[in-house]
């Protein structure tokens, strides 16, 4: 059976990273990269999507409204998700696509752009050492230099 396709690419995101969904790295990553109005849509996809399944009532899944910031939203979210693959009912909802590829974050470059703070941080630490021992030199050349 063939499922529905629902342009989101948060939910993109997730479902397709859900092997990563308890790492709270990338949970910080979600949260850095999107704003409260796309995680608030996801949400609201999400619901909809749900109720649309007619679930029996025991098997009714809802997100949470455990609180008003950025981190309660998401946290919701990724706890209906997990609710979702748990129940293994995945596979009922629609398929969650991106369109805009460039509202999907890219861990790779996150990574990148950490090694590369690591690796200017050294720089600048090779750069005041160098620039210490160039002084020493100096003070010491001028040390020796001077008429006594």
């Amino acid at each position: 059976m063939s499922r529905a396709v629902c342009i989101n690419e948060l939910l993109c995101y997730l479902f397709n990273n859900s092997d990563k969904i308890d790492d709270a790295e990338f949970i910080y990553e979600i949260m850095d990269f999107y704003n409260c109005e796309d995680i608030r849509i996801a949400k609201k996809i999400l619901t909809s999507d749900l109720d649309a399944l007619n679930l029996e009532k025991d098997d009714k899944i809802k997100p949470n409204s455990s609180g008003n910031s950025k981190k309660d939203k998401v946290s919701d979210l990724i706890l209906t998700i997990k609710t979702i693959l748990s129940n293994k009912i995945e596979s009922k909802l629609p398929q969650y696509a991106a369109l805009n590829l460039f509202k999907i974050p890219s861990s790779k470059k996150a990574k990148f752009e950490s090694i590369l703070d690591e690796k200017l941080k050294k720089l600048e630490e090779l750069f005041i050492e160098e620039r210490n021992i160039f002084r020493e030199i100096v003070n010491d050349a001028a040390i020796n230099n001077s008429p006594k």
